[in-house]
């Protein structure tokens, strides 16, 4: 899904620039009054950080590396206190 948002991103940025350079281009829809670089910018500004966020959202979470870290520590150190019990038996 995340790969969909981030096609979406880069699809609005390239519209965000065609349309502050030459927004009768996009703005086909609009009456011609209304095709201006203003209303481009509103347009397509806003899908290209409604998309940025999305595709942040969607991306899949990182494991914590110092959570991990800890946990091996802790494991370690266990390990060593059952080798040491069973030496001194």
């Amino acid at each position: 899904m995340n790969n969909l948002f981030f096609l979406l991103f880069l699809l609005s940025f390239l519209a965000l620039i065609v349309g502050l350079i030459r927004p009768v281009l996009l703005l086909r829809w609009m009456p011609m009054d209304k095709r201006s670089r203003k209303s481009a910018a509103l347009y397509f500004g806003l899908a290209v950080i409604a998309f940025f966020i999305l595709f942040g959202v969607t991306l899949p979470p990182e494991n914590d590396v110092a959570e991990v870290s800890e946990q091996s520590a802790i494991e370690k150190s266990a390990q060593q206190d059952d080798d040491e019990k069973m030496l001194l038996s």
